[in-house]
């Protein structure tokens, strides 16, 4: 039995987050992120789909709904790797190398999103607090799913169709932020490449695993490799390797697992959508679920 009951997490999982609208302009502000964009992220499209197969909004609509939802992911994408440091976003080097800061700065400050406090990252990465299981459940979910939640509200003022998207929209974004951690810690040495393989662990960043073993497993261990922000890569394999020993690992693939189930499930009581399995497949379909 589980240490802490996935009953636990679905049921933290239902709350309600508020979103406002971004505003985007000029060709020459928005060059940082629109590079970015030139490698689209197909997990923002295959949402869209599965929303608009039951709320079925116009296509004009969507169309304006889709850019503003993609711009608004991709400028978090763009914060976090100026605050983490990223070296590699989509196979290639972020924004901030390539444009600069002042730039990217201004590109961002133009498509800025007042919902998430982007500082709220930077205590996460920078404080040495050890921090509870629960924070952080609160902490990842109410980020991922202000993700969604943007893109579902905007797609609800434009609905020919009214459906309650509520509960399947929590779910999913709690399942959306435990399986990117999941699959940043625990993907193949040989598909990460050394510079990427756990690179959460060098940028001192907490992730559903670590804070799982630290708070809840109580592995020092974890913490103090978590917190000594680790650049050698034998240092990570330890890390990953006492994560998959303690349990860590077994507990967030066993998570993943009964999230996608649970979304299936709402899915179905919304009305059968066949573009929901196309986005759990694209999660769940590598071995580190194994």
């Amino acid at each position: 039995m589980e240490i802490v009951p996935i009953e636990k997490l679905l049921e933290g999982a239902k709350k309600g987050v508020d979103v406002s609208l971004i505003k985007l302009d000029e060709d020459e502000i928005l060059k940082p992120i629109n590079y970015l964009r030139e490698k689209p992220y197909d997990a923002w499209v295959m949402w869209s789909k599965i929303i608009n197969f039951w709320l079925k909004v116009p296509e004009d609509k969507m169309k304006i709904i889709d850019q503003v939802f993609e711009y608004f992911c991709d400028a978090t994408f763009m914060i976090d790797d100026i605050i983490d440091q990223g070296l590699v976003r989509r196979g290639q080097e972020p924004p901030y190398l390539k444009y600069g800061y002042p730039s990217t700065v201004a590109c961002l400050e133009y498509v800025h999103y007042k919902m998430i406090e982007q500082a709220n990252d930077a205590f996460w990465i920078k404080s040495s607090k050890k921090f509870t299981f629960d924070e952080y459940m609160d902490y990842g979910g109410a980020k991922s799913t202000t993700f969604f939640a943007l893109n579902v509200r905007l797609m609800q003022l434009f609905a020919t169709e009214k459906v309650d998207l509520e509960d399947f929209l929590n779910l999913f974004g709690i399942f959306f932020f435990i399986a990117n951690d999941h699959e940043n810690l625990f993907r193949s040495e040989e598909a990460a490449g050394e510079l990427l393989y756990a690179d959460d662990l060098t940028e001192g960043k907490y992730t559903f695993a670590t804070v799982y073993a630290i708070d809840i497993l109580k592995d020092q261990e974890v913490y103090e490799i978590l917190m000594s922000k680790p650049e050698d890569i034998e240092t990570r394999r330890r890390c990953i390797a006492k994560l998959k020993s303690n349990g860590a690992h077994e507990y967030s693939v066993k998570t993943l697992h009964r999230f996608c189930d649970e979304i299936k499930k709402e899915a179905d009581k919304i009305g059968h959508n066949p573009f929901v399995q196309d986005i759990l497949d694209f999660y769940m379909d590598f071995d580190l679920l194994k």
